[in-house]
């Protein structure tokens, strides 16, 4: 992101059409688009957490996957020109 935001010879669609396919290569979501601003979103799975469900003999990976599918919101990132 760092190195699109300083380069001062790409225009702004530009930038925003390099993000996008950084944001889709690494499995966001676009939820918004226009011509100076790129909102996507992504879940994050804690394997940590997923880790330890399973010492509850796999209730406790079923229960945290119903939670990572259906009920956990998704980390949302904005990037402005």
């Amino acid at each position: 992101f760092d190195e699109v935001q300083a380069n001062p010879t790409l225009p702004p669609k530009e930038k925003i059409d390099h993000v996008k396919k950084m944001m889709l290569l690494n499995g966001y979501h676009i939820t918004a688009k226009s011509d100076t601003a790129i909102t996507a979103e992504r879940k994050i799975m804690s394997m940590g957490i997923l880790a330890m469900s399973l010492g509850f003999f796999y209730v406790g990976a079923a229960l945290y996957l119903i939670y990572f599918y259906y009920i956990q919101k998704p980390h949302v990132v904005t990037f402005t020109v």
